[in-house]
């Protein structure tokens, strides 16, 4: 053959396979649905190619498409739909409606009220205490994705993407991964992200989770921390949650220790949005004076307290949000973990669990 020609070939082969791709057919979903007795109008809907997730109407309610992706391999597909029937099957996940025989998607029920901060009265946050610890008390084998790997991935964005982080920001993140090792830990089946956003309820009021992609076994207290800070509970709200989850009054070690969980993971909040924080005129700018202009933000009082966010239902979408609001939210929670955790005079109590490093 050609040496060009074959070059060639090398070039357009995998383009070429990449836009024939198999889609979903509008027919496969409706065979999953047809088992349920849903009528399907399959003229009605386009999937979008760009996104896994997919919503779609049929008998006047809305369900979820999960698609998996072309690389993914036969088994993270299979764990993946064991994991949503399990969810499914214990009431602490959306209703899994069905899959293909090739396992190319499956479909759940689509939820879309969220549990706001506005809804969480007392007897909201023991429910939601109750729910989580039965989520927790699932038997599962596979780990789940830890904090300490999701900050270990940001961080390594905004090193690789060269984003201006404030001064003692990747100190404080290596001190982080150095001393995940020697925090208490307690192991459960854990959502994985926790945060208000994923967590719904039906129509009778009952709670739900959605969104599993990060779940598996995981440091229950660390995620009752994550849970505790991104709704911005203060201490009596926290008793509350625990007293659902504990189904008895916590005792105040046990709510410090979550309390210390919940400013700890202002980090990995700082981590993520810092990563979409710079627009492309930002990116013009040296990374010199980049710098100077984030400490210098970080130094104005321009910007609500990290848990007002979450109590105002304000925190900016990382995607959409103009880039200062985005850089305000990162600098809220990189100032409330340098006040709670780098100074960590409040936590001295904590130190016969987590050791000296504190």
């Amino acid at each position: 053959m050609n040496h060009k020609l074959l070059c060639l070939l090398c070039v357009l082969l995998p383009i070429f396979c990449i836009s024939n791709a198999r889609a979903i057919k509008d027919s496969d979903i409706a065979n999953v649905l047809h088992v349920h007795n849903i009528q399907f109008a399959q003229d009605k809907y386009k999937l979008n190619t760009s996104k896994r997730v997919h919503e779609i109407r049929a008998n006047e309610k809305r369900y979820i498409v999960m698609e998996f992706k072309n690389k993914d391999s036969d088994t993270y597909r299979l764990v993946e739909i064991e994991r949503a029937k399990m969810l499914s099957a214990s009431g602490c996940g959306p209703t899994f409606l069905g899959k293909p025989a090739n396992n190319e998607f499956y479909i759940v029920e689509f939820i879309d009220t969220p549990l706001k901060y506005d809804n969480l009265n007392d007897q909201k946050l023991r429910e939601l205490g109750k729910f989580t610890r039965k989520v927790h008390n699932h038997k599962y084998t596979k780990n789940g994705k830890s904090q300490l790997d999701r900050i270990k991935k940001h961080s390594k964005k905004i090193q690789k993407r060269g984003i201006a982080v404030p001064d003692g920001f990747n100190e404080a993140v290596d001190s982080f991964i150095k001393n995940s090792e020697k925090l208490d830990t307690k192991i459960g089946f854990c959502h994985g992200d926790l945060n208000p956003s994923n967590i719904r309820m039906r129509g009778d009021g009952s709670i739900v989770f959605i969104d599993w992609n990060n779940a598996g076994n995981g440091n229950v207290y660390e995620e009752l921390g994550y849970l505790v800070q991104t709704y911005g509970l203060d201490e009596r709200q926290i008793s509350v949650l625990l007293e659902g989850y504990l189904g008895e009054s916590p005792t105040q070690d046990y709510i410090d220790r979550v309390k210390f969980f919940a400013k700890r993971t202002c980090l990995l909040t700082a981590a993520v949005w810092f990563g979409f924080s710079e627009s492309s005129y930002d990116k013009k700018i040296s990374q010199k004076d980049r710098v100077k202009i984030i400490n210098d933000m970080a130094k104005s009082e321009g910007f609500m307290k990290f848990e007002e966010y979450s109590r105002k239902g304000q925190i900016p979408n990382v995607k959409s949000a103009n880039k200062d609001e985005v850089k305000k939210y990162a600098l809220s929670a990189w100032k409330e973990y340098k006040e709670n955790i780098v100074g960590a005079n409040f936590f001295d109590k904590l130190k016969k669990w987590f050791g000296s490093f504190l």
